[in-house]
């Protein structure tokens, strides 16, 4: 994951209305001045206002400032809601464009920072249509499920014809365990919804490493509108050649865990069919 810094310590809002958006792929970090790629009338600062009115340059105009709404919901789930920094600064800022029901939409990842109650950061989704004239902001909400948050490396799932599942990756990591987390999230109409969370644990230990990622795959419903997402986490330990002593190395493993969702029309979301890998979050606590 690649969480770079959006603004230079030294480099005002009047330069970095004139920087270029990013091109590397279909997400791109980009700074808050650049103008909205088809949009050149706006910058992409303009279209966070939408969610976040009063963000503006501080004093110094070295940092991007404003208070985030008490409205703004996690999507996580209540139990994640924490008061925001205030005043929250704007560090970083990732766009996306995907497609929800057959029409064009844009994504802003908009990461806010912490505060010193949890580890979490404040990252905002941000879903706006931009089938017209201006994009216009459909919904908003808090992603950061750890410490770093960005979309991930495969930030798109093809849910439907037309139907685009958005996948962000949150982490942070010391010298032996990287905690690694995967959030899937769902525009249905003008609604951001969390398909799934998955929390994985990675370490690196003398002679060997543990490596636990995961793979999103979808697969056809007979007669259902949207498509069912299969997540399988592979856990797998691996040797190296270091000299460990007395020290005592895993065996060699590979193990398969699977969770299914599948989506429920009656209640307009995606509910779960399986749930593998929740006997792996189960051997992970004990190695925390």
């Amino acid at each position: 994951m690649r969480i770079t810094s959006m603004i230079a310590a030294a480099t005002a809002l009047a330069a970095l209305a004139a920087s270029p958006c990013a091109a590397a792929g279909p997400e791109a970090f980009v700074d808050a001045g650049a103008k909205v790629a088809g949009h050149p009338e706006l910058t992409y600062l303009d279209l966070v206002k939408q969610g976040v009115p009063d963000l503006a340059p501080s004093a110094d105009g070295k940092t991007i400032e404003g208070s985030l709404p008490d409205t703004l919901r996690n999507l996580f789930g209540k139990e994640s809601d924490d008061d925001p920094p205030d005043p929250a600064t704007l560090t970083d800022l990732e766009t996306l464009p995907f497609k929800s029901g057959g029409k064009p939409r844009l994504a802003l990842l908009a990461d806010f920072g912490h505060n010193d109650e949890r580890v979490e950061d404040f990252s905002l989704l941000m879903v706006f249509d931009d089938s017209g004239p201006t994009p216009r902001l459909l919904d908003a909400g808090f992603v950061g499920i750890d410490k770093d948050t960005a979309f991930s490396e495969h930030p798109l799932i093809a849910v439907g014809r037309g139907d685009d599942a958005i996948v962000t990756y949150s982490e942070h990591f010391n010298s032996d365990q990287t905690y690694g987390g995967w959030m899937v999230s769902f525009l249905h109409g003008r609604r951001l919804r969390m398909v799934t969370a998955e929390h994985l644990l990675s370490d690196r230990l003398c002679g060997y490493e543990r490596d636990e990622s995961p793979a999103f795959t979808t697969r056809a419903v007979p007669g259902g509108r949207f498509r069912e997402l299969d997540v399988t986490v592979t856990d797998e330990v691996t040797h190296n050649d270091e000299d460990c002593g007395d020290d005592k190395i895993p065996r060699l493993s590979k193990h398969i865990y699977r969770d299914s969702w599948r989506w429920d029309a009656r209640r307009g979301r995606f509910v779960q069919r399986l749930n593998g890998v929740d006997r792996l979050d189960k051997k992970n606590e004990a190695r925390f």
